[in-house]
């Protein structure tokens, strides 16, 4: 943990924050469109956060996932749904 972190947030464990997490701006149908305006032929999305948090309700996971906690949704179903 950074010395800013722990000015800033005292000693609050990372997964404290993910409930702050909010997608009220992602929009996977405009992602979509990006992607078939630059010729993507596929797409291939990340499904777990560089944290180890889940973009989808991933077995195992518990509620280290986007469906159990932060947005409660599955990004990666709203990115499929988008592209297909």
């Amino acid at each position: 943990m950074s010395n800013s972190h722990k000015e800033l947030y005292e000693n609050a464990p990372y997964d404290d924050f993910l409930d702050q997490w909010k997608t009220d701006k992602f929009d996977p149908r405009s992602w979509a469109e990006l992607f078939k305006k630059a010729g993507a032929q596929y797409v291939i999305p990340t499904t777990k956060h560089h944290d180890g948090i889940a973009l989808w309700d991933a077995p195992g996971t518990g509620t280290r996932n986007t469906v159990a906690r932060g947005p409660k949704r599955d990004l990666i179903a709203d990115i499929s749904d988008a592209v297909r």
